[in-house]
């Protein structure tokens, strides 16, 4: 299975007043990179809600130790950090590219979040033996 990552140019609407990332940004790439893995895996959101599944965001805890400004380009890497009967915990890298190296090697926030799943009525429910076995493998 290929490295889950989701790289972005950080654009005008992505950055405050200060020309850095507005903080709650960094949610939405979680999310995309989520996303992106759970796709590149045969997991479809969209599907799922069909199968009256869905995955919303329960807890989420982030740590910030340098800022991503304007034209910076980063790289979310997603990994499952724990899977339970009814739940999912993600833990997600941020990288920053590196002009002089020209790597992603300067970590610049991490941070989990905690999916519960739901069906279509918000009701918590077991994650389908398929997801969870999909999810395993990660």
């Amino acid at each position: 299975m290929k490295e889950p990552a989701y790289t972005l140019t950080i654009y005008t609407d992505d950055t405050d007043c200060f020309g850095l990332v507005y903080h709650a940004n960094y949610l939405k790439y979680f999310s995309r990179a989520r996303t992106q893995k759970m796709a590149e895996n045969g997991l479809s959101l969209i599907e799922l809600q069909q199968q009256n599944i869905i995955f919303p965001v329960h807890h989420v805890d982030i740590e910030f130790s340098l800022p991503a400004k304007l034209g910076d380009e980063i790289r979310v890497h997603s990994q499952i950090e724990k899977l339970g009967k009814a739940s999912v915990i993600f833990k997600h890298q941020v990288y920053k590219k590196n002009q002089q190296s020209n790597q992603f090697d300067s970590q610049i926030c991490h941070g989990t979040v905690t999916l519960a799943c739901v069906d279509n009525n918000l009701k918590l429910c077991r994650i389908p033996k398929n997801v969870y076995e999909e999810f395993a493998r990660w």
